[in-house]
């Protein structure tokens, strides 16, 4: 370090936002000044290479919090090495100056802890340091109201959307989990609702091809049904909002994004006593109501929906309970909305289900199901693989002793060419909360601990089944969201 290198370079340090939520992702701009009399030889400052430049965060109230990070720091990390490749230089002359623009926060793996932070820009280059005057940075847990996690089989693209509600208004984020490590990815922008609107669902849609640019998401504001196109926090398409029919809709999880680069949203609810469907496409300038069904059918808390990527054709599944019987059912969509087939029921008994999953992507009449019922008059579960045809295998495991589970979540099937054993990644898991302890089972080894903890206080518990592995995921307050990856040997 040199006093002349110090005192010729400045630091000017700019957040895009004062406060953010752990994982999320955070713009900053770094000016760089000459303020000498003599050029100045600097390594060239791309914010996209390797370099000098790093972010260091102090936690004021928990110093082990505190971090320093870069892009040079996190590709060690990842390589386990040193990274490599030359540096350019550039020259700055007296009184010029360069901008840089990071995200300093897809360097923080696993995200930042929550609190106050002071934020400080440093250069450090041989015979060239400086530092920036400190920026405060709040960061809050992420509270998610509705969340969506979407993780197929079939896909490399896969994410998760949630709405955090703030005292100005609601949030709207996504993760994007190209990894298949949820735990490693960055929250990025989606939209900002400003009270005193309220926000009443959200979903984020599956990519149907590849080499798709951004993803389409939807989230609805009481019969409101709005859309947006981003990419990484940059919003590509906010087309004008439409208004469904219904008076408390919801949305079919996951939506869809076309090859076409047309989204595709399924709406659903109760209208004049039965259920009505309604499918809408998100379109560059607006949301438009595609077609619109109804049935004589109790309208579902949940509907999760399926699409063949070649025809467009869509596979809506749902659990509904009356008159102390519960009938899982499934309907046959094509591409324009309409019924290719009569509603199917693929089971129809007196326990009560307490989840099911299937595969998002693939052909309707390939689609398989694995749905939870229970506990019998024997304290006893029973999980069930259901094929589009309606006939198919099923396990049976007592239920927890510790106690009476308040959540439950299973796992998707693999594709039917795809054996239902051999590997952690073909079990079908089924995970639940019962006190503070998360429990796990494969229906044939028993109920293992995957989690205990004092304050475990678990909300949106869902799961994620993809063709890398498997992975159960929750919000937990003082946390934000958490996941843990499912092994064979836990």
């Amino acid at each position: 370090m040199t006093s002349e290198g110090l005192a010729t370079l400045k630091l000017t340090l700019e957040l895009g936002e004062r406060c953010v939520l752990t994982g999320q992702l955070f713009e900053v701009v770094v000016r760089m000044e000459n303020t000498g009399a003599a050029p100045i030889e600097l390594v060239e400052p791309d914010g996209v290479s390797p370099g000098p430049l790093e972010y260091e965060l102090r936690h004021q109230s928990d110093p082990a919090s505190s971090v320093t990070l870069s892009r040079a720091g996190f590709e060690r990390l990842q390589r386990g090495g040193p990274t490599g490749g030359g540096a350019n230089l550039v020259t700055l002359a007296p009184g010029a100056s360069v901008e840089v623009k990071e995200e300093p926060g897809q360097y923080a793996v696993g995200g930042l802890h929550p609190g106050r932070y002071e934020v400080r820009a440093r250069w450090t280059q041989p015979g060239l340091e400086a530092e920036s005057a400190a920026v405060p940075l709040e960061v809050e847990v992420a509270r998610p109201a509705h969340l969506t996690a979407l993780l197929s089989r079939r896909s490399v693209s896969n994410c998760a959307v949630f709405d955090h509600p703030t005292a100005t208004g609601t949030l709207i984020l996504e993760r994007t989990i190209e990894s298949f490590d949820p735990t490693i990815a960055a929250f990025a922008r989606v939209h900002f609702v400003p009270a005193p609107d309220v926000v009443t669902d959200v979903c984020a849609a599956l990519h149907c091809g590849v080499d798709i640019q951004g993803r389409w998401h939807a989230w609805l504001q009481g019969r409101g049904v709005f859309g947006a196109r981003t990419w990484s926090g940059v919003m590509m398409a906010k087309p004008a909002p439409g208004r469904s029919a219904i008076a408390s809709p919801r949305l079919a999880k996951p939506m869809f994004h076309l090859a076409s680069g047309v989204g595709r949203v399924l709406v659903f609810g109760s209208l004049n006593g039965q259920l009505a469907i309604e499918l809408w496409g998100s379109e560059a300038r607006a949301l438009k109501l595609v077609a619109t069904l109804t049935l004589p059918s109790v309208s579902p808390l949940e509907m999760q929906a399926r699409i063949d990527e070649t025809s467009g054709d869509m596979g809506l599944f749902w659990s509904e309970r009356e008159a102390n019987r519960t009938r899982l059912q499934a309907l046959w969509l094509d591409a324009r909305g309409q019924q290719r087939a009569s509603l199917r029921t693929l089971y129809e008994g007196d326990l009560p289900a307490r989840a099911f999953a299937l595969d998002s992507l693939g052909p309707i009449d390939e689609s398989v199901v694995h749905v939870l019922v229970g506990p019998d008059a024997d304290d006893r579960l029973t999980l069930m693989r259901i094929p589009w045809s309606g006939s198919g295998s099923s396990w049976s495991q007592r239920a927890p002793s510790e106690g009476q589970a308040a959540l439950w979540a299973v796992s998707a099937p693999p594709a039917p060419n795809q054996p239902e054993r051999g590997t952690a990644d073909e079990r079908p898991w089924v995970i639940c909360t019962v006190g503070t302890r998360l429990l796990v089972t494969d229906m044939v080894d028993g109920w293992r601990i995957l989690r205990e903890e004092a304050d475990l206080e678990v909300r949106h518990l869902h799961m994620l089944t993809g063709s890398r592995g498997g992975w159960v995921g929750w919000h937990q307050g003082a946390y934000g969201l958490r996941y843990l990856q499912l092994y064979r040997d836990l």
